[in-house]
C-alpha cells in the first residue's frame, strides 16, 4: 500500500494546472498549485514531485528549474517539466529535469510519463508503513505508531505531525509549514500549537527507549525528525522528552 505523494504544480497557466490535478490525483498524488514564484518558494519544501513550466521564470532561460534541481534536498524530489517547444524540452532535461514533455502533449502521455516517474522514485519516497532506521513505524492506514514493536498512543493531531516528520527525516520545517502540510487548511489553531504538540509527542516517545528518533528544534528555522545525535548548537537536552531551545 503506497502513501499519498505530496505534489506541486508550479505554473501561472491555471487552466493547464487544473487539467493536470485529477490526472495526478488518480496516481496517488495530493496536489497543490503555486501560481507565483513566491508561492513556489513557500510551498516547495517537502514536495516529492514538482510539475512546472516556464511561466514562473523571469527570463528566457530555465534558471528556476536549475535552481530547484540543484537544491539542498534534491534527492527527495523529482521534477517534471512541461515544455513549450522541442528545444525547451531538451534544455529542461539538460538543466536537471527528471522527465519532460511538450505542453501540447496528450493527457494519456502525461499520465504514462508520470506513472513511470513515480515508479522510478518509488524507493526514494515513503510507503505505508513508514519505518525509520531507529525502529519507529508509522502505519498511516491504521493510524498507528509503534516503537520497537510497542504501540504508542497518540491523538489525531500528534499522529499527523509525527507521520509527516517521519516521512521527511532530517528535513527542517517551519511551524507554518507543519501546520499547512501536516494538518491542512481546515486546522483552526495557531502556529504555536505546533510547539505544544511537539512537546507532547516527545514526552510519549521518550518513555520507551534511550536510543530513539529525536524531534529536534533547529534554532531560528523549525523542527525536524533527526536520525542522528542533535548538535549542541541547535538543541538542549539528551532525550526526545527533553525541553528544546526556542526558535
Amino acid at each position: 500500500m503506497t502513501a499519498v505523494i505530496e505534489a506541486l504544480i508550479a505554473s501561472r497557466d491555471l487552466a493547464l494546472a487544473q487539467r493536470l490535478v485529477p490526472l495526478m490525483g488518480a496516481q496517488g498524488c495530493l496536489v497543490e498549485i503555486a501560481a507565483s514564484r513566491r508561492q513556489l518558494e513557500v510551498m516547495l519544501r517537502g514536495r516529492a514531485v514538482v510539475v512546472m513550466d516556464a511561466t514562473l521564470c523571469t527570463g528566457p532561460g530555465l534558471e528556476l528549474l536549475a535552481e530547484i534541481a540543484a537544491g539542498q534536498h534534491r534527492r527527495n524530489r523529482a521534477v517534471f517539466w512541461l515544455a513549450a517547444s522541442p528545444e525547451e524540452l531538451v534544455r529542461a532535461l539538460q538543466s536537471g529535469a527528471d522527465d519532460a514533455m511538450l505542453c501540447s502533449g496528450s493527457d494519456e502521455e502525461f499520465a504514462a510519463r508520470l506513472s513511470g516517474l513515480l515508479r522510478r522514485i518509488g524507493q526514494a519516497y515513503p510507503v505505508t508503513p513508514v519505518t525509520t532506521s531507529l525502529g519507529l513505524t508509522v502505519d498511516r492506514a491504521l493510524r498507528r505508531v509503534t516503537f520497537m514493536g510497542q504501540q504508542i498512543p497518540l491523538t489525531r493531531r500528534e499522529f499527523e505531525l509525527l507521520a509527516f516528520l517521519v516521512a521527511w527525516p532530517d528535513e527542517v520545517f517551519t511551524r507554518e509549514e507543519l501546520v499547512e502540510r501536516a494538518w491542512g487548511p481546515r486546522f483552526d489553531g495557531t502556529v504555536r500549537t505546533v510547539d505544544q504538540h511537539v512537546i507532547q509527542v516527545r514526552a510519549k516517545l521518550g518513555q520507551h527507549a534511550v536510543d530513539r528518533p529525536y524531534i529536534a528544534t533547529v534554532r531560528g528555522r523549525g523542527y525536524c525528525l533527526s536520525t542522528g545525535v542533535p548538535a549542541e548548537s541547535q538543541v538542549r537536552g539528551t532525550g526526545i522528552g527533553a525541553e528544546k531551545s526556542g526558535l
